[in-house]
């Protein structure tokens, strides 16, 4: 690889001056009590990053008014997500109308900050930086960062780097925003040549603390383009330390054994570049930098002075690149024919939840062909759209499936009703509320008179009652039997006692008495007027029928359904496209390379033959 070859990549790191993260803010009081359930809801389906059910539940809370003091936190919610779907114009139109509310719950700088990043993603530098300096100056909340990233990156792409730096400096140590930007400011002088400025930016990146997963793929990325930016200026020593630093697992890995190899042939130490070289050539060919490393480890064999390693060398890349290019050819062929779920490794239930899981690891034949695909953006984009799409068919799916389900409901219901609306079943339960009142009404009659009569027998329980029977049946024995005086004297004291009993418990029983014909009286009220309801009921049903309606809904699930399958038609077309153009480039990209190996090969057969005496 030539020196150019080399300094090539800090130009092209500037092409991340454009580049946003996707991010979808979570709702700033997420962590307070919850007044709605409908909400509740939605946030945990949005959490568990199931945004297809998390916008059901809101619309549905929407649409029945049940998310109370939460409404204007679920429009910033729903036109998050809106954003996240690509769905620009929708989510500009929620955020206008958060912000035409004129309620004082309005997060109106969140909407701002929205709107901002939608004029941004839309090219429309001046229409951003109106809507961000609209933020109030004191805002703090959980998009201030990337409020002040994005004003950053207007300024950088407008050519205003001193504003961008001073940006630089408002931006928390900790936040990932803070080296978003810092890598950009150092692509941007990367490009120009200005590797000191270049590294002082970059040079932020190696004592960063990174703790996510994005964060360290970040910091990777970061100490790649300091490493390289140290080779370019002539340091190939400081540049390979850093280039240790990189994880080996991470994207940049590729990028840093090749620079580190490098770092090393700088030094002329050839023969400590062919281990990370080699290490690379074991990867996909289909990454650029792997193709390098297999023209730099011949290129390190000659510099040792071994010309049959070299020539050994070149023939296994023109091996390899010969037979990547047959692969390709294959790959390229069934994306134009093959189906796509098939070449997607997807399962036959394509309408899955698990399509929204973040990482989709490709299966069958040309797995590697499409994740060296996933790692281009539009190619990203337009597969995520289509698992969308899929998903959402998968979802009407079901919704078609249960439409069956409704009309059973609904026939039996009709049924049901049918037998109501005879009057068989509603005479019957006429009849048993009138018997409960006819029998409310004698009880009711009965314990007012035993109250005002005093009768304390009346009002006694039930033990009291069988008490009084034995004391009756043991009176009727002693008179039968002639029973002596003493027996009728303890007969006596007996009835006394329980006199005595009854006549201290009365008016807690009267109370008692009171209180439950009460509640009987209210229970009998209710009866009534679930009769009524009943009649209501009747009268209503007699007016409105479910068939209409559950037509109407299946029509509109067909109509979803045509619309969709055109849709992810027109979907499958355009990734299809964008695979084979990719493919295309790289099969471009490979027969270059085959043509400098067997260019290669060439030249050590001259050199070879020319030596000969």
């Amino acid at each position: 690889m030539s020196r150019r070859g080399i300094l090539n990549f800090a130009r092209r790191a500037a092409l991340g001056l454009c580049a946003l993260p996707a991010l979808v803010l979570a709702p700033a009081q997420a962590q307070e009590p919850l007044q709605s359930l409908r909400y509740g809801a939605t946030l945990f389906h949005y959490y568990q990053q199931d945004y297809f059910n998390a916008l059901t539940e809101l619309l549905v809370g929407q649409q029945l008014s049940e998310l109370g003091e939460h409404d204007d936190e679920a429009r910033l919610l729903h036109g998050g997500m809106a954003l996240s779907y690509g769905m620009r114009q929708r989510a500009q139109n929620l955020f206008e109308a958060h912000l035409a509310d004129a309620g004082d719950g309005v997060d109106r700088d969140m909407a701002w900050f929205y709107l901002g990043k939608l004029a941004w993603q839309r090219d429309d530098a001046p229409g951003a930086m109106y809507s961000l300096s609209r933020i109030a100056s004191d805002y703090s909340g959980g998009a201030r960062q990337e409020a002040d990233f994005l004003r950053a990156s207007i300024e950088l792409y407008g050519g205003n780097d001193a504003t961008a730096r001073a940006l630089l400096d408002s931006l928390d140590e900790a936040s990932a925003w803070r080296y978003y930007l810092a890598y950009n400011l150092g692509a941007r002088h990367a490009a120009r040549g200005e590797w000191g400025e270049s590294y002082r930016f970059f040079a932020s990146f190696v004592d960063w603390q990174a703790d996510t997963d994005e964060t360290r793929d970040l910091q990777d990325r970061g100490l790649t383009a300091a490493a390289y930016t140290l080779l370019s200026a002539g340091a190939p020593a400081e540049a390979q330390g850093i280039f240790r630093q990189v994880r080996l697992d991470s994207a940049a890995s590729e990028r840093a054994l090749l620079g580190y190899g490098w770092s090393s042939a700088q030094q002329g130490d050839y023969l400590a570049a062919l281990s990370p070289w080699q290490t690379l050539a074991q990867r996909s060919i289909l990454d650029q930098n792997v193709r390098e490393s297999l023209l730099a480890v011949p290129y390190a064999y000659a510099q040792l002075g071994s010309d049959s390693g070299a020539l050994q060398q070149y023939r296994n890349a023109a091996g390899l690149f010969d037979g990547a290019l047959s692969g390709l050819q294959r790959a390229i062929e069934a994306i134009r024919t093959e189906p796509m779920t098939q070449l997607l490794g997807l399962p036959g239930d394509s309408g899955g939840e698990w399509l929204f899981t973040a990482d989709l690891p490709p299966r069958g034949e040309y797995a590697a062909y499409f994740e060296h695909l996933a790692s281009r953006h539009e190619f990203q984009v337009a597969q995520r759209e289509l698992l969308d799409l899929y998903s959402i068919a998968g979802h009407l799916q079901r919704a078609d499936s249960r439409i069956e389900v409704l009309r059973g409901v609904d026939a039996h219901q009709q049924r049901v009703w049918a037998e109501i609306t005879r009057g068989e079943r509603r005479a019957a339960l006429g009849e048993k509320q009138q018997r409960l009142l006819q029998q409310f009404e004698q009880l009711r009659s009965r314990t007012l008179q035993a109250i005002a009569a005093g009768d304390h027998r009346a009002l006694g329980d039930s033990e009291g009652q069988a008490r009084w029977a034995r004391l009756e049946r043991a009176d009727a024995a002693a008179a039968a039997t002639g029973a002596g005086a003493e027996h009728t004297e303890r007969l006596r004291r007996l009835r006394g006692l329980l006199l005595w009993q009854d006549n201290e418990a009365f008016p807690a029983r009267a109370w008692e008495a009171r209180r439950s014909l009460q509640d009987l009286e209210n229970e009998v009220a209710q009866s009534a007027v679930a009769l009524r309801r009943v009649d209501e009921a009747i009268a209503l049903k007699s007016q409105s029928d479910f068939s209409p309606r559950i037509d109407a809904i299946a029509a509109r699930i067909a109509a979803h359904q045509a619309q969709v399958t055109d849709t992810i038609a027109l979907a499958e077309t355009d990734l299809r496209q964008l695979a084979v153009t990719e493919l295309e480039q790289q099969a471009e990209q490979l027969s270059r390379a085959l043509a400098q190996s067997e260019l290669a090969i060439a030249r050590l057969y001259d050199r070879a033959r020319g030596a000969q005496p």
